[in-house]
């Protein structure tokens, strides 16, 4: 069994051979229309259904491993593999975070409040109660 890391690295193989297999069949596909407008019905058309059968094959190794790889965001969107939140479940978070702040210094505020209750002596005053 592959590890992540080895299917990334060929993932990223995989994209970097189908874009110069799509320059390829660009250039092609311009040969056998020139070749069209020359020779007219004649010309060969095996050139560019080779590559495009080549780009097929290529694109579905792409999807069978980014399938393998699917990352999917808490909520169930699925997610690229250089993002670990979708921007909804982001903004949340960070409200969380925010709101989880607060908590915190309310509790430690409160925590203060009762330590000086249990000294006995008014802070703000710098005196007993």
């Amino acid at each position: 069994m592959k590890t992540e890391n080895e299917i990334l690295v060929r993932l990223e193989e995989l994209k970097s051979e189908f874009l110069e297999t799509q320059e390829y069949y660009i250039l092609a596909a311009e040969k056998y229309k020139r070749g069209e407008y020359v020779w007219s019905k004649e010309a060969d058309q095996g050139e560019v259904d080779h590559i495009l059968r080549s780009c097929i094959e290529l694109h579905k190794e792409m999807d069978i491993l980014e399938w393998v790889l699917d990352k999917k965001c808490p909520c169930g969107v699925s997610l690229p593999f250089d993002i670990e939140l979708c921007p909804t479940c982001e903004d949340k978070l960070q409200v969380e975070m925010h709101e989880d702040q607060i908590d915190w210094k309310e509790r430690e505020a409160e925590s203060l409040i009762n330590m000086m209750k249990e000294d006995g002596l008014n802070y703000l005053h710098d005196g007993p109660l």
